[in-house]
């Protein structure tokens, strides 16, 4: 059975104001936002077209009461990650941009650098460059 990657789910008091952070900050473009008969509002965001994998934004649905999010390491999903190719530069503008830096970045031994940023939403991104020596389509 084969299986493709669609989307991240965020839950957020401000579904728009995430929406346009990640927009600002890592150019994904708003392709849905529409309310839901549920009552919540969603936003689908992608990188470039409207095709997977997108970034879906969603606000509880009135009467729900969630937990607020968690952007340290945890159990369950922890984190995900998005590939650039200045790991340093792009850690200083997120963080003027409102992120805060948790962790890094950091150069392992292959040389792959990383660093981990909590970002609007309560959620937890890692930014990474794969050197050329790497294979990271596999």
């Amino acid at each position: 059975m084969n299986y493709g990657f669609h989307h991240v789910h965020i839950k957020t008091h401000d579904p728009k104001g995430v929406a346009d952070w990640f927009g600002k900050a890592f150019g994904f473009e708003i392709v849905i936002d529409a309310a839901r008969e549920s009552g919540d509002r969603i936003i689908r965001c992608a990188l470039g077209g409207n095709h997977p994998p997108f970034v879906v934004i969603s606000n509880p649905v009135p009467g729900q009461d969630l937990p607020e999010g968690r952007t340290h390491q945890s159990l369950g999903l922890e984190h995900f990650a998005l590939t650039t190719e200045d790991v340093p530069a792009e850690v200083q503008r997120l963080v003027e941009l409102g992120a805060v830096l948790l962790d890094g970045p950091e150069t392992s031994p292959n040389g792959t650098v990383m660093a981990f940023l909590a970002v609007p939403g309560d959620v937890r991104v890692e930014l990474v460059h794969f050197p050329a020596s790497i294979r990271h389509d596999a």
